[in-house]
């Protein structure tokens, strides 16, 4: 084999190895933004709190809270009818709507009931004009950080402990519109009676 021969053979084994070598670090630089992407927040309802006209909250035994939302304020209707704390279901719906799940799940590598996605521990679903949307809760994660949970289209995340705790929380504190505390009656100042000194009587002139 001449000098020329060995030459070509050299040059197509190093054009070998590279493409091996591109090809392989594409794929791995693939594989890292794939899972970063998982990583990433997201935003799991595509709902505008201020839309919202309904919200339900049920827990894995039945029991049910659910209000709606008429004129800029809130109407529980179940467990029993009544003014609903408008604030406080504000920043529920808020802070539902708004939240960003801390990570994405693969549902091939999870299995629903071990996090306990199968039987929620409860679900909470929002309606607005145009859509519904449910959210099944399942356990925390390890640390308490954050709930597992699954949207309606199969999709796992975990979020926030703080995202749902106001939600979860209204079971066992339905949202009723506390009753206004009576404000103090200012009574008017008792008048000061001021005595009147009687003029002493002249005395009449002697003789």
């Amino acid at each position: 084999m001449n000098f020329r021969n060995t030459l070509i053979l050299v040059v197509i084994a190093i054009a070998v190895v590279a493409g091996v070598y591109f090809t392989e670090g594409r794929r791995d630089t693939s594989q890292d933004a794939s899972k970063t992407a998982s990583n990433q927040s997201v935003q799991v309802l595509d709902l505008k709190a201020a839309d919202v006209t309904r919200l339900k909250v049920t827990d894995k035994d039945g029991k049910t809270v659910e209000a709606t939302h008429e004129g800029g304020d809130w109407k529980l209707v179940a467990p029993t009818q009544a003014p609903g704390d408008t604030t406080r279901l504000d920043g529920i719906v808020r802070q539902v709507v708004e939240t960003r799940a801390t990570r994405k799940l693969e549902a091939k590598d999870v299995n629903l009931a071990d996090l306990a996605l199968e039987k929620p521990a409860f679900t909470i679903t929002l309606t607005t004009a145009a859509a519904q949307k449910t959210l099944k809760v399942g356990d925390q994660t390890p640390d308490k950080s954050a709930y597992y949970i699954q949207a309606d289209d199969g999709s796992i995340y975990t979020i926030s402990t703080l995202a749902v705790s106001g939600a979860a929380g209204l079971i066992a504190n339905p949202p009723i519109q506390p009753t206004p505390t009576p404000g103090l009656t200012v009574l008017p100042p008792e008048a000061t009676y001021t005595p009147t000194a009687t003029p002493e009587a002249s005395a009449t002139p002697k003789p």
